[in-house]
């Protein structure tokens, strides 16, 4: 038995939906699955090793967004009759044509199934004419519904509406589907009679994290979050919400931790949100549980109430895995939202008002047995729900096959990057080539920008010197400083959240960072050295790696380089050999850890050799 994916990507690690391919692939046998891949060549895609030896065929897939094109009210009708003809044009030319491709390449690897996950024009379209084509049953796996990636995609009326008939179609006919969430799979049973599984990001049980229950730090809160910004106008409500409280909940300071590929948006100082790039799942995990509050935003526009129904945040199973308290912020009806509440792992504001959203953080802080019980029940949850186990389950269900069940085995796929094999696969990625439609909408974007850094040269560098406009341009500008100053003033005059600290800072938080040095001495160090006056500065914290680096505990020493506390750590050789794991962690933070040779034997140098040594660290 073999399967065809049909899908925009292959499994890969830099992508979100190339994470969950991953995970399921990992679980068919080796040489029972090939893979035919129409993607975007504007999309990087990592080649993993671990699937290079799986058959595969990569193809480009015609333009999909038609966001290029004027969408003010003037232009949008000549704009839809673009992507209209456009779009039909490509079906009937390009879209055949990749049909008849893959049903040739199934053929070839005589394949007994098509799994097809449905993103995009492209894919809706190829699913159910493939699988007809080979006289395959069809198992259909959705990501988003379809009505997102239309009005995302800048779609015409009439082509999302063919398009959407021929994803019910799929659909229907479908001898079973994987879906996003619980709520989805309960669509298409009602909707469509189709059989229906949640098939959701998932990870290794070793990816738990103990769960604390309590804050121990009773002068800071770290709040987390990872992932992308789509629901940025949620973010900048979080944002709002502590700026207006100087970032202090309950008497304690507050800090963002954000992981991810883009950088967090909106006003704020780096002193207030740290971040931290892009983070290995295994990686995300350690850092996410080390915060004591974990921000899940989902969005409340209206266009986007089929997404938040019935998607489900794969950054919410990572949070669940790092066993902290759930923060989430989105309408009532969202999927996340009714998981949240039926497995009691965190708190819901279902509000844009910035004092919704403080008020929730401020009750999980200040309510101990719910905080201690949302934090057990995340970890339950996740070992529940979210295992590798339960995906092997669903996954077997979904392609109504048999799956790998011993760990030791998921690496059947795999395939040297040092072969000529992967070498060629790894070109044919690279060499994908843009469609002339795709080369349009490079041309049209790069000239947008152009038109724009040149009408700031000509208003800058010439009128704004012409005598008759000078003052023209100076009036203007004053006007729009004086708006936004106005602005800025009415927000911090509205939506005060309840119960402020009034005892707070009014003065912004400085974005100069600490520079404060973290000196961790090795055993050999005499502890008397640590009590002299001279090393209690404030500039250094001594601490001899057997007493207080103990004391403080690696939880704490984390804690205090989110808050700003610390911003480098010097650490002796043979301190840093055998905790060479959490110190690699603290470079992953960005933080500055240097290693120094370790010291002699104590009772072979004297104490004023010693006390030489630490004043140089200190320094």
């Amino acid at each position: 038995m073999k399967t065809l994916l049909l899908s925009d990507i292959p499994p890969c690690e830099n992508l979100t939906a190339g994470l969950v391919l991953s995970a399921m692939v990992r679980f068919i046998p080796k040489n029972e699955i090939c893979f035919y891949i129409v993607s975007n060549p504007s999309v990087e895609i990592k080649l993993n090793p671990e699937f290079a030896n799986i058959p595969m065929k990569i193809e480009t897939k015609p333009n999909e967004n038609w966001g290029f094109l004027p969408q003010r009210r003037l232009f949008k009708k000549v704009s839809s009759l673009v992507s209209y003809v456009s779009e039909t044009i490509l079906e009937k030319t390009v879209i055949e044509r990749k049909i008849e491709d893959a049903i040739a390449f199934g053929k070839e690897q005589n394949v007994d199934r098509v799994w097809a996950v449905l993103q995009g024009q492209t894919t809706i379209r190829m699913a159910k004419a493939v699988a007809d084509g080979l006289g395959v049953p069809l198992h259909s796996h959705v990501w988003d519904p379809f009505s997102w990636w239309a009005s995302a995609h800048c779609l015409d009326g009439k082509t999302t509406r063919k398009v959407q008939a021929k994803f019910d179609e799929a659909i229907a006919t479908s001898q079973y589907v994987g879906t996003a969430s619980e709520p989805m799979a309960e669509l298409f049973k009602n909707e469509f009679g189709s059989k229906a599984v949640p098939v959701i990001a998932s990870h290794s049980e070793t990816l738990s994290k103990q769960p604390l229950p309590s804050i121990d730090n009773n002068d800071s809160l770290i709040i987390g979050m990872a992932g992308q910004f789509y629901a940025s106008a949620e973010w900048e409500c979080l944002l709002k919400a502590l700026t207006l409280s100087n970032w202090q909940v309950s008497g304690r300071s507050v800090k963002l931790i954000v992981l991810g590929p883009q950088k967090p948006p909106g006003d704020y100082c780096s002193s207030n949100v740290k971040y931290l790039g892009w983070k290995s799942q295994e990686d995300a995990s350690v850092i996410l549980s080390h915060c004591d509050v974990l921000y899940c935003p989902y969005p409340f526009d209206g266009k986007l109430e089929e997404v938040s129904k019935y998607s489900f945040p794969s950054k919410l199973v990572l949070y669940l895995a790092a066993g902290k308290p759930i923060l989430f912020h989105g309408p009532s009806y969202s999927s996340p939202k009714r998981y949240i509440e039926e497995n009691q792992c965190g708190v819901c504001a279902s509000s844009l008002l910035p004092s919704a959203i403080y008020n929730e953080i401020e009750r999980l802080v200040n309510d101990k047995s719910l905080y201690s019980k949302a934090t057990i029940n995340a970890q339950k949850s996740f070992l529940k729900d979210f295992t590798l186990e339960s995906l092997r389950k669903n996954v077997s269900t979904f392609l109504s096959c048999n799956t790998v069940t011993d760990e030791s085995e998921y690496g059947q796929h795999f395939r040297d990057r040092d072969t000529k094999e992967f070498r060629i696969l790894e070109e044919a990625i690279k060499n994908r080539q843009p469609s002339n439609l795709h080369k349009t909408h490079d041309v049209y974007k790069n000239l947008s920008l152009s038109l724009i850094s040149i009408r700031k040269i000509i208003k800058e560098q010439i009128l704004s010197k012409i005598p008759l406009f000078k003052r023209y341009y100076v009036e203007i500008e004053y006007y729009k400083k004086e708006v936004k100053r106005l602005r800025k003033l009415c927000e911090n005059k509205s939506d005060t959240p309840s119960d402020t600290p009034s005892d707070t800072p009014s003065d912004t938080p400085s974005d100069t960072p600490s520079d404060k040095r973290l000196v961790i001495l090795n055993n050999k160090i005499s502890d008397e050295i640590l009590n002299l006056d001279k090393y209690k500065d404030e500039n250094a914290i001594v601490c001899n790696f057997n007493n207080k680096f103990n004391v403080l505990g690696f939880d704490e020493l984390l804690r205090k380089i989110y808050m700003g506390d610390i911003s480098e750590v010097v650490v002796f050789q043979d301190v840093y050999d055998e905790e060479r794991e959490a110190f690699d962690l603290l470079m992953e933070f960005n933080i500055n850890v240097s290693v120094i040779p370790a010291v002699q034997n104590s009772k072979s140098i004297s104490s004023s050799e010693q006390i030489e040594q630490t004043e140089q660290l200190t320094e």
